[in-house]
């Protein structure tokens, strides 16, 4: 089951329902995946972005995941509304 990283407006960063600093963040997405002992390619985390939080903010926390090695990285999207 792919890993939620969760931005906040505030800039808060969770992963699932726990707060990490965004120095922590590789780090224990790293222990994390190591302690499920899963697949490289079954290693998915899924960053969910407030609308709010600037794009650039978005892929500089992409960018230190893929620089920590972790390369299967995706963005969570909402779906628009409907009229």
């Amino acid at each position: 089951e792919p890993l939620q990283v969760s931005i906040k407006a505030n800039g808060k960063i969770f992963i699932e329902t726990r707060e990490v600093t965004r120095a922590q963040l590789a780090a224990r997405l790293q222990a994390i995946l190591k302690a499920r002992k899963a697949k490289p390619d079954e290693n998915i985390i899924l960053i969910r972005a407030d609308k709010r939080v600037p794009y650039g903010q978005v892929l500089q926390t992409m960018g230190e995941l893929q620089s920590a090695g972790l390369f299967n990285v995706g963005l969570v999207t909402e779906p628009p509304a409907q009229k």
